[in-house]
Formats: structure tokens, C-alpha cells, sequence
């Protein structure tokens, strides 16, 4: 109830933008990630961070002055090592950031806003046979910095938080009575990309 009341919010809020706005660049993009999965309040560090990648296409819609919105479809990924060990996972997801642009100057910007992300495939080797996350849907907020160096070409640096744990654990009493609880694989994502861009 609470992911499909904040999905409706966020859809209020930008498809009338989105509508009203006009649209001045389009382009691709594509960079590297470096990532990683938290678990919650735990000392115990799972997980390590692994290098993946991120492509697809922007767009640019001009809000106002300097404020502009960025629409991207991506396909990345993302995911993390297991410390210490030769185990993984690798979360190859659809991203959709949409994020609110401040343009200081015509080469620097700062961008920020929610992102939701889905995974599509798995591809892992860790300590269960059949390894499968039960929530296949995370959604968080990302901040970033443009600087373009000329107007078609822009490198991005950005870090997206997730708010969402995609699975859990938990251990039982020999009364099958709950004892812990562990949430556990929140994404921390930080990605440079370069972004090019068709339309002037």
C-alpha cells in the first residue's frame, strides 16, 4: 500500500510537468557502476562493493530559467560481491530516473530526485542453490553533477540510494516462533556516466 500510494505521488507530480514542459534534448548515455547491497541495522558486512555498467537514452524537458527535468530509461547493472569470498550478485535491472536539473552555469549542473528500479535477470552464485530475491521492485533517490564540457557532450557522477531491502531472513525457536529478522540487500549504487546529446 505504501510503494503504490508513493508511485501514484510521484506520477502527480511529474507526468504534468512532463506534459506542460518542453522537451529541447535527447541522447544516449552509457558509464560504469560501482555498487553495493546493505543489510539492516547489522554490524555484520556482507557484502562488498563490484563494478557493472549502465546504458540507455535521456531526455531533457525545460521546466523554467534554469530548472529543467531529466527523464532515463536505463538498463543497468548493479549489485555486490560477498566479502572475502568468490560469491556474487548481479541485479541486471530497468532503471527510471526522473530528476529534478539546476543548471548553475551552461557546463554545471545538479540534479536530484527518485529513481525506480526492477530486475530482470539474476545472475548469481552465493550460498542458496536457487538464489531469488522476493522483491524484484526498489525505488530510492538520486543526486548527481553534470559538467559539459561542450554543449552535446556531458559527463555525470551520481550516487542513487535505495530505500527498499530486497529480501529477508529470519530464524524460528523450535516452537516455530519468531526469533530475528534480517533485512538484508539495499542498494547503494555510484555511477559515471557520459551522456550525449541529439537535439540542441
Amino acid at each position: 500500500m505504501k510503494l503504490n500510494t508513493l508511485t501514484l505521488i510521484v506520477l502527480v507530480l511529474t507526468v504534468p510537468l512532463i506534459c506542460s514542459a518542453q522537451a529541447t534534448k535527447f541522447g544516449i548515455k552509457a558509464g560504469i557502476n560501482r555498487s553495493t547491497l546493505d543489510n539492516e541495522g547489522s554490524d555484520f558486512e556482507m557484502f562488498e562493493a563490484r563494478t557493472g555498467f549502465r546504458a540507455g537514452v535521456h531526455a531533457l524537458f525545460n521546466l523554467k530559467d534554469k530548472w529543467n527535468l531529466r527523464a532515463e530509461l536505463l538498463y543497468s547493472n548493479d549489485g555486490a560481491n560477498f566479502k572475502d569470498t568468490d560469491l556474487y550478485l548481479k541485479l541486471n535491472q530497468l532503471s527510471l530516473p526522473l530528476l529534478v536539473n539546476y543548471a548553475f552555469t551552461n557546463s554545471v549542473s545538479l540534479e536530484l530526485g527518485p529513481e525506480f528500479n526492477y530486475i530482470i535477470h539474476e545472475d548469481s552464485k552465493w550460498f542458496l542453490d536457487e538464489p531469488s530475491l522476493s522483491k524484484k521492485f526498489d525505488y530510492g533517490v538520486a543526486l548527481g553533477i553534470e559538467v559539459k564540457p561542450v554543449s552535446s557532450l556531458g559527463v555525470s557522477l551520481r550516487n542513487y540510494f535505495g530505500f527498499r531491502y530486497h529480501d529477508e531472513f529470519t530464524s524460528r525457536d523450535i516452537n516455530n516462533n519468531l526469533t530475528d529478522r534480517l533485512k538484508i540487500a539495499r542498494s547503494n549504487v555510484l555511477s559515471l556516466s557520459l551522456n550525449y546529446y541529439f537535439i540542441q
